[in-house]
């Protein structure tokens, strides 16, 4: 076995490919999975159903990874939504899938897992900038939409930001928490 073997290994983690963007987005979902049953819904950390059927919803996204290679950006949009699906599929299991403001957080949480999935898929699985002979509205198009994107990436990652400060550093209690969801978010 010669020397490159295991630096080739590590090489395919670190390189632009499915492999990688399959790992970046686990890594995010499974640090927003724990930090909403830690903040928002701690009943999900009371039984281990939730976080089964969270995990067998994130192997199926990762075997959806080799349609994004063969179909390109037109597969990007429903993996991505499938898991706002796979959120509220995880929740099933609680005593607690009774309370609308149960499903509004988890929705929320999903569509913001929807997003960051898309914006690591399409950055990690090449989604090519445009030639240079598109110009004029065909570029202020895609600007635009790559401005939302980013602007949508940096609301989500404060967001969570935020809430792990809260939750780590001020040792705010769930309700706390949950309340500000209805009282605070409305206001934004």
């Amino acid at each position: 076995m010669s020397s490159s073997a295991p630096l080739s290994f590590v090489t395919r983690f670190i390189t632009r490919g499915p492999l990688r963007a399959e790992l970046v987005c686990t890594a995010w979902e499974i640090f927003s999975a724990l930090l909403f049953a830690s903040a928002v819904v701690p009943a999900a950390l009371d039984s281990p159903w939730p976080a089964i059927v969270f995990t067998m919803t994130l192997v199926v996204s990762a075997l959806g990874v080799r349609a994004l290679v063969h179909q390109g950006e037109r597969a990007i949009a429903p993996t991505s939504w499938f898991r706002v699906v796979a959120w509220i599929l995880a929740l099933m299991p609680l005593p607690s899938r009774g309370d609308f403001r149960t499903w509004v957080a988890t929705a929320t949480f999903g569509l913001m897992a929807a997003a960051m999935r898309r914006a690591i898929y399409r950055r990690e699985l090449g989604s090519p900038p445009l030639r240079a002979t598109e110009q004029g509205p065909a570029f202020a198009s895609w600007l635009r939409a790559r401005l939302a994107e980013s602007a949508a990436l940096a609301g989500i990652l404060g967001g969570h930001l935020l809430l792990l400060f809260s939750v780590a550093f001020l040792r705010a209690p769930s309700s706390a928490i949950f309340r500000g969801w209805w009282e605070l978010v409305p206001m934004l």
